[in-house]
């Protein structure tokens, strides 16, 4: 692990926490499950982590999601309550307000398989409903919440249509730079990204050209959006997200 001083100081500002491959679960095991307990978090130790981010001014983006075998013995939701009350003990309504949820199903990471939008849907609002019992209404609705499991262009509009999603974590789709713009044309006029996303991947391009998904002229870490929009995802977050302006962090 890095200390949060060691990525302060090199401008990190978003952190994930609890993906899936950390905790140790692929859906099936792809190493030996003796060497799980090198690299496996629980709900306790991911907690820690957000509580540690979270001092340090940094934002956290706490995964959460089910196995494939879990998905189909129905414990979608058990799965996902466990999970956020675990790794979000002990958070305060101003804390959870600068956290990320995402909605990670294991079997849909990397492997093409996409959780059906309604699905998504079902997830991200059984979580809203989790932490809106816990803290209250207002608190849940201003908590944003992304999908992410094989997120492409042809896929985002429907995910960010749903009404409790309210992004993307975009792994794979944003390794080309071609796939990264489209994807971000097809999350449609409400949706925030940055310029040092769409370069991030696209080492034979000049940060002084035109940026080809809003036509602006682009230099690195210039902030561009999709639309009229209130706020801007983080410079080095690679993803997409409706925004909500009143629960961004300052």
């Amino acid at each position: 692990s890095i200390s949060t001083s060691m990525l302060n100081a090199i401008g990190v500002k978003l952190c994930i926490v609890g993906h899936s491959e950390t905790r140790g679960k692929f859906g099936k095991l792809e190493v030996a499950e003796s060497t799980i307990g090198y690299f496996a978090e629980t709900d306790e130790t991911v907690n820690l982590k957000i509580k540690a981010l979270l001092a340090a001014n940094l934002v956290p983006i706490l995964c959460v999601g089910e196995t494939l075998a879990e998905r189909d013995a129905g414990k979608v939701e058990a799965v996902l309550d466990t999970q956020i009350r675990g790794s979000l003990a002990g958070l305060t309504a101003d804390q959870l307000e600068e956290t990320v949820i995402a909605y990670e199903p294991v079997w849909a990471i990397g492997t093409g398989a996409a959780a059906q939008p309604e699905e998504a849907q079902h997830a991200c609002q059984f979580i809203r409903e989790q932490i809106a019992g816990r803290l209250g209404d207002e608190v849940g609705a201003r908590t944003r919440i992304l999908y992410g499991g094989s997120v492409t262009a042809k896929n985002i509009g429907d995910f960010m249509s749903q009404p409790d999603v309210d992004g993307a974590l975009v792994g794979t789709a944003a390794l080309r730079a071609d796939e990264w713009v489209a994807l971000a044309k097809a999350a449609g006029s409400d949706a925030s990204f940055t310029w040092a996303s769409v370069v991030a991947g696209w080492a034979d391009q000049k940060a002084d050209r035109q940026c080809q998904a809003c036509g602006a002229e682009a230099s690195k870490g210039a902030k561009h959006r999709l639309g009229a929009t209130s706020g801007f995802v983080d410079p080095w977050q690679v993803g997409v997200q409706r925004l909500r302006p009143t629960a961004m962090p300052p």
